[in-house]
């Protein structure tokens, strides 16, 4: 479930164009365990590298550079396909790449 949900964020176009599938996966295991009551804080300490790297995380937008426009009206739903296990998700949110 988790991993489904994480390619409904606007950053998944981007993971999808750089082919960070793989580094999404490593997030959502890393967040799986970071949860978990055992959990240690360099479990926790590796889930904020991680959200940091996806650009998740307020300061990964800013690291890449990326804005999510969250103006919703005017936008007209996108459908795009969802890598493995997913289906497909409609997409609301725009990612914006500043360069």
């Amino acid at each position: 479930m988790r991993w489904a949900a994480e390619w409904t964020r606007p950053q998944a176009l981007m993971w999808e164009a750089r082919g960070q599938a793989l580094e999404v996966a490593l997030y959502v295991r890393a967040a799986v365990i970071a949860e978990g009551s055992k959990a240690l804080a360099s479990d926790r300490a590796l889930v904020l590298r991680f959200m940091d790297d996806l650009g998740i995380s307020s300061g990964g937008l800013a690291k890449n550079r990326w804005v999510i426009d969250r103006d919703i009206d005017d936008q007209p739903e996108v459908e795009r396909p969802v890598p493995a296990r997913g289906g497909s998700a409609k997409e609301r949110l725009k990612l914006v790449v500043n360069t």
